[in-house]
């Protein structure tokens, strides 16, 4: 039987036509409607593509896989959407240290190496003194005993002076003041914020953002030794900040919010509770030691004639204080809290953010609180 057709009012105009094709070949079969959203930093096939593409579910893994390579090739967003449940699969591949400029990976390194040999050393002074005392208790009216007894405080004062004559300290927190600078200074030079805003030239800011790493390298020559140790082959610029620099206010708000502000506020909260569980910790560890002690003073007042490691005791207690002061745990965690807080709230001003000028004065503002903070870290290395 012939189907009856529809005119319209215009003949001259073709109805688009539907192919259909019978359910029963495909009914074990799903698909799916998706839609590829263009990013800037994406780099698709140089192929034609349609807007819209249906796709089988074992072709989705090959999407996937292909967007996955992208986002590890340094393309930072990709969204699948389906036309079904408008359900988005986001896949990132955040601002790394990696895409920093190179001084701050070679600071960052440095600070990091002196930081553990300083905690290292620290620690071997400790425990060697605790084991010279045990040894002269242990083996006291002996030769031998005297003479190991000695040796190890012969080290543990050799561990002393090299700490004081070295300063890996120093060389931590110089190190660190570095890096944090060239961060502070890649971010504003990523976000197009004063002193590095637009210009017709981008070789323009790009110098002076370049002089700007420069002049803090010159301002903290006593580390030049060790970031020579570490240094990595880096451009300044790297591709992820120029990436990042040529998209649209409203993109580099959102990373700046989600890779700067979000994830520094996530650490911040993370050390504040590592350094309160630690520092419970070694105060109950004081705590005991203490308690040891006097409860040995009063057996020996019972018994005179019975030897208790009293001494022992006592440098094991002296020595967890010393190494509690040491890692400012209380301080760590009250700053490290009271920063976290701050950033949200900073966090919450970016709603207030319309167009570069008041872009420019949210990124000023939030580097500031970070750099405040790291003042205030620097400031407790001398209390």
């Amino acid at each position: 039987q012939q189907q009856p057709t529809t005119t319209t009012k215009n003949n001259n105009q073709h109805q688009p036509t539907t192919n259909t094709k019978p359910a029963s070949t495909k009914t074990n079969q799903v698909k799916m409607t998706i839609k590829l959203r263009p990013h800037p930093l994406l780099n698709p096939p140089q192929q034609k593509q349609t807007p819209w593409q249906e796709i089988t579910p074992e072709h989705e893994k090959k999407i996937l896989e292909y967007i996955e390579t992208q986002a590890e090739k340094g393309n930072w967003r990709e969204f699948l959407s389906t036309a079904a449940d408008a359900q988005k699969i986001g896949i990132k591949d955040g601002v790394t240290d990696k895409d920093l400029p190179g001084l701050y990976q070679s600071a960052d390194n440095a600070s990091i190496c002196a930081q553990k040999i300083y905690y290292r050393s620290l620690a071997c002074y400790l425990i060697l003194l605790i084991l010279a005392s045990y040894i002269s208790y242990r083996y006291s009216g002996t030769t031998n005993g005297a003479i190991l007894s000695a040796t190890l405080f012969l080290i543990t004062l050799g561990i002393l002076i090299w700490l004081r004559v070295k300063r890996p300290d120093d060389v931590w927190y110089n190190g660190r003041a570095v890096a944090e600078s060239v961060k502070t200074r890649a971010w504003r030079w990523i976000m197009r914020t004063e002193p590095y805003h637009d210009t017709e030239n981008i070789e323009i800011v790009s110098k002076e953002f370049i002089n700007d790493l420069k002049a803090i390298l010159n301002q903290n020559r006593s580390i030049s030794t060790m970031l020579g140790s570490y240094a990595e082959i880096e451009d300044p610029i790297t591709e992820k900040m120029k990436n990042i620099r040529a998209l649209d206010i409203n993109e580099r708000l959102n990373i700046y919010k989600t890779e700067r502000i979000q994830d520094q506020s996530e650490w911040y909260s993370k050390k504040a509770i590592y350094n309160k569980k630690r520092a419970t910790f070694w105060f109950w560890c004081s705590v005991v030691l203490h308690s040891a002690a006097v409860f040995m003073l009063l057996l020996r007042i019972k018994n005179p004639a019975q030897s208790y490691p009293i001494e022992v005791i006592a440098t094991a207690a002296g020595g967890t204080l010393t190494w509690l002061q040491a890692k400012k745990h209380n301080e760590l965690s009250s700053s490290y809290a009271l920063a976290a807080h701050e950033l949200v709230l900073i966090k919450g001003e970016a709603l207030s953010v319309k167009n570069e000028k008041e872009l420019s004065d949210f990124v000023v503002n939030s580097e500031a609180a970070f750099s405040r903070e790291h003042t205030q870290w620097v400031a407790r290395k001398n209390d």
